[in-house]
Order: C-alpha cells, then sequence, then structure tokens
C-alpha cells in the first residue's frame, strides 16, 4: 500500500525566489498542500527568463495553489492568520527588515499557532553586519564561500555558477531543518523556528578543502595556484579522441591500477620496473600520467567508457546538459520525470532528491497562476463569497490568469 506521506500537510510558502520556496517544493512533491503567498505584480521568479511564465518558476512553483493577497492590508493580515493557524509549517526566505515589517517574525506567528513549524533560510546568516543583505546563490553560496575562487586551473577566471545550484542544495538542508523540527513537535507538541542560509551552505559544500587550509595544508592554500613544479595526478581531467572531457577518479589504486592499463591497452607497461605494479607506478606518476593521457587521446568517449565498465574503472565524464535531458540511467532511476498535464515547454521536469520506500511521490502539476485558487482557498479559511468579491474588488487579492490561445 502506498500513500503521500504529507497528505494531510498544510504548508504556506511565503518566500521569493529559489532557496526557501525550493525546500517547500520537496514538501509538495510528498503531498502536502503548499500554499503559494505572493504580491499582486507576482513572485519574480515568474520573470526570470525570456518566456513567462519562465521555467523556473515552473519548475519551483510545481504542485502549490496559488493566493495572490496584499499582507498589508488588514482583511489580507486576516486572512493570512486564520491561514497561519491552521498551518504546520511556515517557510520564508525573505530578509529580516522585510520579515519585521510585515509582522511574519517567528514569534508572532507562533503566539497565532504555537505548532507551527517556522523555516527559515537567510543569505549571510541572522547576526552580524550583513545579515540584511541581498542574496542569492550565486553571491553568497558561489562566491563567498571560497568555490568560485577554487574551481578553475590556474591563471584562469572565475566562472559564474550554474542558475540555481546553491538555492536547490540550501533548500534540501532547510527541507532537513522542517524535518528535524517536525519530529520534534511529535515529541513535545510545539513548533519551532529553524534557520539556514546560503553561506552556511556553500561553505558546508566546500567544507574538506576549508578543513585543509584550517590544518594549514599548503596545497590548499595554494590552490588554484598550484607551483609549476608540483607533480602531476593521475585523477584529473583528459580530454578523448571525440573533444569529450573524461575524469579519472582511482581512489583504490591497488584494486584499479591493473585494470586501468588493460582498459587502454598500456598492460604492457607493467614489464618495466617502473610501472610493475601500483606503488612503484604512482612513484613515476609523470610518465604514467603521460601514458595514460596519450592513450585516452586516442579513443572516443564511447570507448572509453565501454572499456572502463568492462574492466569496472571509476570514472566520470563532463556530459552535456541537453544529454543530461534524455539520459536512460537518470530516467529509470526517476531523476529526470514527466510532468501530470504536460503543456509546451513543460513536459518533464527534474524530481526532488528525495524518495520514500512505499511512498508515492505526487507527479508533477503545473505551477499556479497568479492569484488562481484565491477563492478556493479563501472559502476553506471561512470567508463568504460575499466578502471575497470584496477583498477582490478592493485590490486586496489578485488574480491573473493568462488566456490560453486557441
Amino acid at each position: 500500500m502506498t500513500m503521500n506521506v504529507f497528505e494531510n500537510l498544510k504548508v504556506v510558502d511565503c518566500g521569493s525566489y529559489v532557496a526557501g520556496p525550493a525546500a517547500a517544493t520537496v514538501l509538495a512533491d510528498l503531498g502536502a498542500d503548499v500554499i503559494k503567498i505572493e504580491p499582486a505584480e507576482g513572485d519574480p521568479l515568474r520573470r526570470l527568463a525570456p518566456v513567462y511564465p519562465s521555467y523556473f518558476w515552473r519548475l519551483d512553483a510545481r504542485s502549490k495553489r496559488g493566493l495572490s493577497i496584499d499582507l498589508k492590508h488588514p482583511s489580507g493580515r486576516e486572512a493570512f492568520e486564520r491561514l497561519i493557524r491552521s498551518a504546520d509549517v511556515f517557510v520564508t526566505n525573505y530578509r529580516t527588515s522585510l520579515i519585521e515589517r510585515l509582522e511574519l517574525d517567528y514569534e508572532t506567528l507562533a503566539s497565532l499557532n504555537p505548532r507551527l513549524v517556522y523555516g527559515h533560510m537567510s543569505g549571510y546568516g541572522t547576526r552580524g553586519e550583513e545579515a540584511d543583505r541581498t542574496a542569492f546563490d550565486s553571491t553568497a553560496w558561489w562566491g563567498r564561500s571560497g568555490m568560485q575562487d577554487w574551481i578553475r586551473n590556474k591563471d584562469a577566471e572565475t566562472t559564474v555558477s550554474s542558475p540555481g545550484m546553491g538555492d536547490h542544495a540550501t533548500a534540501m538542508s532547510l527541507f532537513g531543518a522542517i524535518m528535524a523540527a517536525l519530529y520534534q513537535r511529535e515529541i513535545t507538541g510545539v513548533g519551532t523556528r529553524v534557520h539556514t542560509s546560503l553561506a552556511a551552505n556553500g561553505i558546508w559544500s566546500h567544507s574538506m578543502a576549508i578543513q585543509a587550509v584550517l590544518a594549514d595544508a599548503k596545497w590548499a592554500q595554494n590552490h588554484p595556484n598550484r607551483p609549476d613544479h608540483a607533480p602531476p595526478n593521475l585523477n584529473q581531467q583528459y580530454r578523448t579522441a571525440d573533444e569529450r572531457i573524461i575524469l579519472m577518479s582511482l581512489l583504490n589504486r591497488e584494486k584499479e591500477y591493473v585494470p586501468l592499463l588493460r582498459s587502454l591497452g598500456l598492460e604492457a607497461l607493467t614489464a618495466d620496473p617502473r610501472f610493475a605494479d601500483a606503488t612503484v607506478g604512482f612513484q613515476n606518476v609523470r610518465e604514467l600520467v603521460s601514458a595514460v593521457e596519450a592513450a585516452i587521446s586516442e579513443r572516443t568517449l564511447a570507448e572509453l567508457r565501454a572499456a572502463f565498465d568492462r574492466h569496472g574503472i571509476t570514472y566520470g565524464f563532463a556530459q552535456h546538459t541537453t544529454e543530461v535531458i534524455d539520459d536512460p540511467q537518470l530516467r529509470e532511476n526517476d531523476i529526470v520525470i514527466d510532468v501530470e498535464a504536460p503543456v509546451p515547454g513543460y513536459e518533464a521536469t527534474v524530481a526532488s532528491p528525495v524518495w520514500i520506500d512505499g511512498v508515492d511521490k505526487r507527479p508533477p502539476r503545473l505551477a499556479p497562476e497568479i492569484g488562481e485558487h484565491n477563492t478556493e482557498i479563501l472559502t476553506e479559511l471561512g470567508f463568504t463569497p460575499e466578502e471575497i468579491d470584496t477583498m477582490a474588488q478592493e485590490r486586496v487579492t489578485t488574480t491573473f490568469i493568462p488566456q490560453k490561445e486557441e
């Protein structure tokens, strides 16, 4: 028997852009009723692409219901407070100054609903001079963590991050924190506030190199400006005959050394005392790398993958993003999935990276239009049709559903 594990969980998503709302997306995938609160003009993520609504919006607002309401208007505030009283989880990534202006702080909301789990995501943390600084994953997760400087070759320019790569990683941390708080609530009967930040998650992602720096490791301190006399490393990138990039990752040298040579047609090297086994081979790593590099350059990626798979070699390759969407391994494991009701430009999407045995994940539904579910949600909160009409006439609520082309 399968179920949606969070089918009785109500979540209020009162964030913007990606990192906070994406945590609510994972909850929606697992069956929660997620209500996305937006201002009249909608979440800016709707417009963050050359098309409207943006493909980013459809990714991170899927399977949610939309409520567009003015939180500063007394009627809008009343609707919001009714919603909070019936909610289990509140998610926001607003800056502290905006949270205070809108009276969305934990203490205020907990006074309305002591069982509420309040999930907050910030850019640089909640204390210090930069606590209220505007942040995106490219600035706080990628740049501030040291990764932007680290992930480049010597003398190369730094590069920008992939869209949302830090946002989605941080969203999973917020999701995990919310899960822990829900578990605590089961024990105590009382909700709590949980918090994470883009900066903390970027530094956690980069923490192995940072720990090496903390231990005064010179190789980490000097990276990426490695000295020219540093010996080559077998575990590096190589260019194939068809101009693809393949990455070796042989951490178990004793097990994979001879199979690697065989897979590349280099088994004759073992007759040379310099390469007789893994120990001496890695003592002569410069010559070893030269031989491996030459052999790889003569073969295509497909040929190398077949040979490495046959001999059990640990490797990776730089897959094009256009190849990811049809990767049979990813499709087989429901990582790239079809949506529930496809429309042009939204036939498939990326699954959230959590699965639970015996639990159905909700097939992704189209993200809501601005205020698409206003009447439905307000009716559930006890407002009469006349009150709902008045709220619309007074612009407390906003509805914008584009006309479909015939």
